[in-house]
């Protein structure tokens, strides 16, 4: 009597199977522990349109965002405040603006501000028209200062600040 092939193959398929699971299962459980371990989650706390901040500088135009042209309006804050209390934490900031200015080019200025300290301060560099989001991480002390996110433009080419939005990290 021949031996059976049969047996062999599905001892093979077997394994190949069990390879398989154990592959899929270590890829889904590295995805779970990117997603619930390494990934910080933040929630939105509260959305600053640019229309409802205060402003040095510029106008506000028919979309509600803060204005600024080189020529017509002279360097200064196009938006700041909104003077908030905020709890000692890790938080973080959306500036969405526009400017025609490449990318390259420094427009101006953001800075995160609690009391007469700055917390975070960088540059606000061109967009070629695009809106773009500028992401800023920052902590919060638990002094009793208010805090405030200043944007200040140089008064070269243009720029339109849309909102800012403060998110706080999860527990």
């Amino acid at each position: 009597m021949k031996p059976l092939i049969f047996p062999r193959a599905a001892f093979v398929m077997s394994r190949i199977v069990l390879s398989f699971g154990i592959i899929a299962a270590s890829f889904f459980g590295t995805l779970w522990l990117l997603n619930n371990i390494w990934d910080v989650k933040y929630e939105l706390v509260e959305v600053f349109p640019a229309k409802d901040l205060p402003s040095l500088t510029g106008r506000l135009n028919e979309r509600g965002a803060r204005v600024a042209t080189e020529g017509v309006d002279r360097q200064n804050f196009v938006t700041y405040g909104p003077y908030i209390a905020l709890k000692k934490g890790a938080y973080q900031i959306h500036i969405y603006y526009s400017s025609s200015a490449a990318p390259t080019q420094s427009i101006g200025t953001w800075d995160i501000m609690n009391g007469t300290s700055a917390v975070a301060n960088g540059s606000l560099k061109g967009t070629n028209g695009k809106i773009e989001i500028m992401s800023v991480y920052f902590n919060a002390s638990d002094t009793p200062t208010k805090y405030e996110f200043r944007n200040n433009w140089t008064g070269s080419k243009d720029i339109e600040i849309y909102k800012i939005e403060l998110l706080v990290q999860r527990p």
